[in-house]
């Protein structure tokens, strides 16, 4: 379904590019900017952009398409246009912008700022991707929370999207923690704490087998091979090796699912690694026919990339026979091309991987799978303290651990409030996990995330929470009102600076949304989110709502309502729960 936008920001923008580029015969124009309530003008050129086509001075440029612009007449929204220097300024009539704005927001509602960008097309997101039989960690977040985030907003921008938790469920990993389990586990132990008992064993493995010390190579171990051995084993179906198998995956799945619902995080499809497995002699037989597959001295079957500006090999298939990560990567993505056709494949993995999705990348697009899968990277998460973390050294920071936590500090924040404790708990779950989503999402996701939970849960500054009451204070001023929804604008009305401000932030939503979209970075929203908010706290502060006459009263009423709708719609694109009271 495609929405009607008259006048939010990215259609005036829209207006003045079609202007331009009629006037111009240039139709990729860059650089205007939206700048309402800007004494140089409410949308600027920089002429400059045609200078060097043009051969002339940018204030030559401006004046001569002002004059063309006065000769050809403007778009009733505009009230003024003028030459400044090698700038173009155009000048909206306020009130009829405003009105219209206004007027979007009534028909749209909580639709407002949604787009018909994607409609007709699919997205696959690969995202969470957490390791079957070891902890759900902090180090998973950032990945579960971008990718859950994006999911949303690409919906919002109108695409169909899939949603894949590419389980970590498959490889040498699990030869590792069956020759443990074999060695040293004990079911009854395990069956206990499950997940915390398998990371135990894991790290045992590595201590027995000296992999701890980075300086000890893992090729040529003992237990290594042994573990080889194990998942060569699984991989070719035994059936007492498959049964451990699907122990440890069962087990973890239903440790894995208690987080998710804490984050409210669900998927579309869970299909894993091992969902590859009768899928992935298909991409060795293409790689052989297209004469990119080569044995190595070692037997070691790979696709060579140097052409390409990538000196490291694609790894296929082990001496041993055994499957790698690109092998069922390349056959995750022909399934998927298969099945939904999509528009693109998004993995969100760290930046570390950054080397590997080069050349997954290229391995497609030379065996004809297509082109259209982006590595959506991002930087590590750290805990004061804590550095990276490593399973297989046992420093790990649980997850569900760091939630619990965040939601117990939310509590004592409103531990005085006069709700009931099942609403104060309710509040403190919104608060607590929105404060841990809202610290990664805010920042730009290839940067670096720390952890300080007295700016995380700040009621006043750049935190979830800040936006949470702000949103919960404007719902208290239309109870407050008795307001009965009528969203009759009156545009005789003449506004205060507060609220055209508001207003003007609040006709940039769709333009944010998709920018977000288009350039996978939920910051973007995020970080709007917090510039709205404080627009409205300068409405709340500095503008009479209740006590003020008719028909001001009414306007900001309705302003109080869009706000209230636009910054819920926002939060819930960065999975962040609201509170009409807190």
């Amino acid at each position: 379904m495609s929405f009607e936008k008259k006048y939010t920001a990215d259609i005036v923008v829209e207006k003045v590019k079609s202007i331009l580029s009629e006037l111009t015969g240039i139709s990729d124009i860059n650089g205007i900017k939206f700048t309402p309530g800007d004494e140089k003008g409410d949308v600027v050129f920089p002429c400059f952009v045609f200078a060097k086509s043009m051969k002339k001075n940018p204030a030559v440029i401006s004046a001569e398409l002002s004059e063309k612009i006065k000769e050809k007449g403007l778009d009733d929204i505009f009230s003024e246009q003028k030459s400044t220097g090698g700038y173009l300024n155009f000048f909206l009539d306020m009130k009829k912008f405003h009105s219209a704005v206004v007027s979007d927001f009534v028909k749209l509602q909580d639709k407002y700022g949604s787009l018909s960008k994607g409609e007709g097309k699919t997205i696959v997101i690969d995202y969470s991707s957490p390791n079957i039989a070891k902890p759900f960690s902090v180090g998973h977040l950032r990945s579960t929370n971008i990718g859950s985030s994006l999911s949303k907003i690409l919906r919002f921008a109108g695409y169909n999207v899939i949603g894949d938790n590419h389980l970590g469920d498959w490889g040498t990993q699990f030869g590792k923690l069956i020759y443990a389990y074999k060695n040293w586990g004990d079911p009854k132990v395990i069956e206990k704490d499950p997940i915390k008992e398998l990371l135990n064993l894991y790290v045992r493995f590595h201590e027995e087998a000296g992999l701890n010390s980075d300086e000890h190579p893992e090729e040529d171990n003992e237990l290594e091979d042994k573990a080889r051995a194990y998942f060569k084993q699984l991989e070719d179906g035994d059936p007492e090796i498959t049964e451990i198998w699907k122990w440890m995956r069962d087990i973890s799945l239903k440790d894995f699912d208690k987080v998710y619902k804490m984050l409210d995080v669900s998927f579309e499809e869970m299909l894993g690694e091992s969902f590859y497995n009768d899928k992935m002699e298909e991409i060795k037989q293409i790689a052989e026919e297209k004469g990119l597959l080569e044995t190595d001295e070692d037997g070691v079957k790979l696709i060579r990339l140097d052409k390409f500006g990538i000196s490291t090999p694609l790894l296929l298939q082990k001496k041993d026979g055994a499957s790698l990560y690109a092998t069922r990567d390349l056959s995750g993505i022909l399934y998927r091309k298969r099945t939904w056709n999509p528009e693109a494949i998004l993995y969100v993995v760290g930046e570390e991987q950054t080397l590997y999705f080069k050349q997954l990348i290229k391995a497609s697009e030379l065996l004809g799978l297509g082109s259209n899968c982006v590595h959506i990277a991002f930087g590590l998460m750290i805990l004061p303290a804590e550095g990276k973390f490593s399973t297989r050294k046992g420093r790990v920071i649980f997850l569900e651990d760091v939630l619990k936590d965040a939601v117990d500090r939310a509590r004592k924040m409103i531990e005085d409030r006069d709700f009931s404790e099942e609403k104060k708990q309710e509040i403190a779950q919104k608060v607590g996990i929105g404060a841990v989503k809202y610290n990664d999402l805010s920042q730009n996701r290839v940067k670096t995330v720390g952890f300080d939970w007295d700016k995380m849960l700040s009621m006043d500054g750049n935190s979830s929470p800040y936006l949470q009451y702000s949103y919960s204070r404007a719902k208290a001023v239309l109870r407050k009102a008795e307001y009965n929804g009528d969203r009759t604008w009156n545009d005789s009305v003449e506004l205060e600076k507060d609220e055209k401000q508001l207003l003007n932030r609040l006709s940039q939503f769709h333009s944010i949304v998709e920018s977000s979209a288009v350039q996978y970075f939920p910051h973007i929203i995020a970080n709007w989110l917090y510039e709205l908010a404080r627009d409205f706290t300068s409405f709340y502060t500095n503008v009479r709502i209740l006590s003020s006459e008719e028909p001001y009263r009414q306007n900001r009423l309705i302003l109080t309502d869009f706000y209230s709708s636009v910054i819920k719609t926002g939060l819930s694109l960065l999975g962040i729960e609201t509170s009409e009271e807190m």
